[in-house]
């Protein structure tokens, strides 16, 4: 699911443009959400660090803050995350062209100066979004390649449980429907590597959500659709919450 925020410190506008990206993403049946809509930059920083889901903002330049003003933000939002959509909405015209100072690569700069273009441009912007990201995913790998010994190994990324840290130094263990073995790794790396279904559940775990069977939160324990189970920690279980 697409996260999205909006920042902006005029109560009709931030409410307009949560009305116009709530009603397009439901027509569209886009996986998207307003998670968020409010005029304080404190509380997109806060909320954004909670999960791992790819972001799409919608920031008002001139938030009213002090010194941190829609750039200023930005910029922060750019340190946690770098691949979220930046889409900045003003009455300032005249300061488009301070995007490309502040280098935060936002998509589009949309003028508060006429209803129904404010409209078809935030529209807009969500549709570019989807496209990206349908792109995105469908160069995803479909399969997860690993060498063992002088074997070359390709596992099919759909049957994978999930990959787990071994007792032995620099292995990783994947676990999946219809097969088992160990590899030299690190589950940092693999997860990179890797789609969004697969999840960092605990130190030891990367799994694949599609996977899942039952969740037993109280327990700290995943169980999976083979009967496998594997633990999760205390940090990751908003994140899990988030993804399931």
């Amino acid at each position: 699911m697409l996260r999205i925020y909006i920042c902006e410190d005029n109560h009709e506008i931030r409410n307009f443009i949560s009305e116009t990206v709530s009603n397009h993403i439901l027509m569209q049946g886009y996986d998207m959400r307003v998670v968020l809509a409010t005029d304080k930059p404190s509380e997109v920083l806060v909320d954004m660090v909670t999960h791992s889901d790819q972001c799409l903002y919608f920031l008002d330049v001139d938030l009213g803050e002090g010194e941190r003003n829609g750039f200023a933000l930005a910029k922060e939002i750019r340190t946690i995350d770098a691949r979220g959509f930046i889409v900045f909405v003003t009455t300032h015209g005249e300061l488009a062209f301070e995007t490309f100072k502040h280098r935060v690569e936002a998509m589009d700069y949309i003028v508060k100066d006429d209803v129904g273009i404010m409209q078809s441009r935030i529209t807009a912007c969500i549709d570019s979004v989807q496209m990206r990201i349908s792109h995105t995913q469908s160069r995803e790998p479909k399969f997860f390649t690993t060498k063992i010994f002088d074997e070359i190994v390709n596992v099919d990324l759909d049957t994978v449980v999930y990959f787990e840290t071994s007792v032995k130094k620099h292995r990783i263990i994947l676990t999946a429907l219809d097969d088992s073995f160990e590899f030299f790794g690190s589950l940092s790396d693999i997860a990179a590597s890797l789609p969004e279904n697969f999840i960092r559940v605990h130190r030891s775990y990367l799994i694949n959500k599609h996977m899942i069977k039952s969740i037993y939160y109280s327990e700290n324990r995943i169980v999976f659709k083979d009967g496998s189970e594997c633990s999760i920690s205390r940090s990751a279980k908003k994140i899990l919450k988030e993804a399931i």
